[in-house]
């Protein structure tokens, strides 16, 4: 009788101790994942900010290769911010082994830069700001994957948040190139080249923003401008500060829809505020 009444106990206790088991591995494996998905947004926000900063650097930096006077403050100021966002961003990439030497790589290639900025040719020079940036955007892309970031919302939009990173650095690019012809009052060959590349590709991408509800007003606007004046070099009358200054407004909307993202991403995660993992007076 009472190797029956062991055995029906057993036969209760064994069960409910996996059911267990299996419910504190479960609970387990979710905080571990929203602690790598909560980590993995506050870096992927950092390094947009610190992809915005380069190519305001690129911008500022051609200009005054140009012949532009008075922006060496402004560009100073870029550099202390990239400085911040360099040192954050250090620890929150500890737990990445492989995307640690991604950024070593990246830290150094800025450092050289920056120390030999306004001595560069200037070709190389944005070349070299345009690989900065190319290698932060290449990161994101390591961390969204590495964090399952993407498995956050449907496939539809799992490329949305690249698409329009993508559409800003090409509209960086012509600020800085645009912005530094009117400076010079010339456009020169490669750089006209570049230019009818970039508008191609900027062309072509407006009903894709149109889609990800991507507002493209501005963006139309700098395309006609470019249409307009820089490529045929119309440039009697021209601001480079109001022609930057278009451009960068034009770049406001992706970077927007990128941040609201972000927010959704991290809204999906339950009781997560974005604010927790996005630093203060984000741009």
């Amino acid at each position: 009788m009472a190797d029956q009444s062991m055995q029906i106990w057993l036969s209760i206790f064994i069960p409910l101790l996996a059911i267990l088991l299996l419910v504190s591995a479960y609970a387990h494996h979710r905080k571990l994942r929203f602690t790598r998905q909560t980590a993995g947004l506050a870096v992927v926000f950092r390094l947009r900010l610190l992809m915005a900063l380069f190519q305001d650097h690129r911008g500022l930096s051609y200009r005054v290769g140009k012949g532009e006077d008075g922006l060496e403050r402004a560009l100073q100021e870029q550099e202390v911010k990239i400085a911040h966002y360099v040192e954050e961003l250090q620890p929150l990439l500890k737990p990445y082994h492989r995307q640690r030497a991604h950024i070593r790589e990246l830290i150094s290639h800025w450092q050289r830069l920056q120390a030999a900025n306004l001595e560069l040719e200037l070709r190389s020079n944005f070349d070299q700001h345009s690989r900065l940036v190319a290698s932060t955007l290449t990161l994101m892309e390591d961390i969204f994957h590495i964090c399952r970031l993407t498995t956050q919302t449907d496939a539809a939009r799992e490329r949305s948040w690249y698409k329009v990173m993508r559409v800003a650095e090409w509209i960086g690019q012509v600020r800085a190139l645009g912005a530094g012809a009117i400076v010079g009052g010339t456009l020169w060959g490669s750089d006209k080249g570049r230019l009818l590349t970039l508008h191609k590709q900027l062309h072509k991408s407006v009903n894709e923003m149109v889609a990800l509800g991507v507002e493209t007003r501005v963006m139309i606007e700098l395309l006609n401008k470019l249409e307009q004046v820089v490529i045929p070099e119309r440039f009697d009358g021209e601001s480079a500060e109001a022609f930057f200054a278009m451009a960068t407004h034009a770049m406001a909307p992706m970077r927007y829809a990128f941040d609201r993202y972000m927010e959704e991403l991290a809204a999906s995660l339950g009781k997560l505020d974005f604010q927790q993992v996005a630093p203060r007076g984000r741009a």
